[in-house]
């Protein structure tokens, strides 16, 4: 008895199945997996649709292409902070800001990389308690890197402003 999913030679099929509309007034859809079972797929009505357009060309601006070295010419980390897209209900944005911290622990610009980490800090923690302890891994990644930062020996920083 052969698997329908499978090939005469053992390999899954790989063929792309069209899904099947099971209700048009809600869209609801039934797909196929790659592994052969059915899934059904919630609808999404034009008004949602029109509204998850609207936010993501509109108030998003659509994607973001970012430049290869973006994060080289940055002079002064407290300039991203003062960009009016990062905000902290977008883990991307959190991330990122994350990522300029991490760029001056590794350049051994221990000084500045604790200054910023204590304004994410004061950023985070207000936001945080207000979102049932949704950036606790953030912060304590940050609250990680100020001890290491605090450990390192001050006399050898290169300090570059």
């Amino acid at each position: 008895m052969s698997n329908p999913t499978r090939n005469t030679n053992g390999i899954k099929d790989q063929a792309v199945t069209k899904p099947e509309s099971l209700n048009a007034t809600t869209g609801e859809v039934l797909v196929k997996k790659s592994t052969g079972k059915s899934r059904v797929r919630k609808g999404q009505t034009e008004e949602q649709y029109q509204t998850q357009l609207y936010e993501y060309f509109e108030l998003e601006e659509g994607p973001i292409r970012t430049e290869v070295d973006w994060m080289n010419n940055i002079k002064e980390p407290d300039d991203i902070l003062s960009w009016e897209k990062f905000d902290l209900e977008v883990k991307h944005a959190r991330l990122v800001l994350n990522g300029v911290c991490y760029r001056l622990y590794f350049q051994r610009r221990y000084k500045e990389c604790l200054e910023f980490g204590t304004k994410l800090l004061d950023l985070y923690k207000p936001y945080n308690e207000n979102h049932k302890n949704k950036l606790k891994k953030e912060i304590d990644e940050l609250e990680y890197m100020q001890k290491q930062c605090l450990s390192k020996d001050f006399s050898s920083i290169n300090l570059q402003k």
